[in-house]
């Protein structure tokens, strides 16, 4: 059990440090997504 618990945690500490350097682009990436998906939404609703 501890060496599951070992595991995830590096894991965990991995991905942050992944998220932490690529954070920048992933939130543009994020909004980018969000405003196509939106967009998308818009012009099903009004045409």
């Amino acid at each position: 059990m501890d060496h599951i618990q070992n595991g995830l945690h590096n894991g965990y500490r991995g991905l942050s440090l992944l998220l932490g350097l690529n954070f920048d682009r992933f939130l543009s990436a994020g909004a980018i997504l969000v405003a196509l998906s939106l967009a998308s939404i818009m012009v099903n609703l009004f045409l």
